[in-house]
């Protein structure tokens, strides 16, 4: 089922539009079709709020910069603004670092919001670990350009997936 555009302001769509392909022609094809794909579910629910066409653009230009990270996964929050969530590995099949015992036993995540004014919302945590351990936290609200050096140790570690 299409999306039904006539909710949505012509020069919204036109700008979505331009996002999408702006990432496709980097070869970034799954993202945008995930963008697709939530634009559709989100013009399916009357009830939903639309995307925000600045987060939608705050996000592309984060993942452009940053090719090398896996795909995440895309959702939008209540008020429009685009989400994206990555599952961190404990170790996977790479040898163990001196940092090891922090990352537990399982998944951590790291998950960010992509607000309007270039504000990125982020919250990043390491699995569950053994008693007597304590797991690696982090969160904040920074510019998408300062984000980085924050969650290093996470995006180090989505990075050797």
């Amino acid at each position: 089922m299409s999306p039904d555009l006539t909710r949505i302001p012509i020069m919204e769509v036109t700008e979505e539009k331009e996002i999408v392909d702006t990432l496709k022609s980097h070869g970034l094809n799954e993202v945008a079709s995930r963008l697709v794909q939530l634009r559709e579910m989100i013009a399916e629910d009357p009830d939903e709020s639309d995307l925000v066409t600045e987060s939608m653009r705050s996000f592309a230009e984060f993942i452009l910069q940053e090719t090398h990270l896996p795909v995440p996964e895309i959702g939008a929050g209540p008020e429009g603004f685009v989400e994206a969530e990555w599952r961190i590995p404990s170790s996977g099949e790479r040898k163990a670092a001196s940092d090891e015992s922090y990352w537990g036993r399982g998944d951590g995540i790291l998950a960010m919001k992509f607000l309007p004014t270039g504000l990125v919302r982020f919250a990043a945590t390491s699995g569950p670990t053994g008693q007597g351990k304590e797991r690696l936290r982090t969160s904040g609200n920074l510019p998408r350009s300062s984000i980085l050096s924050a969650i290093q140790p996470f995006i180090s570690r989505l990075a050797v997936q």
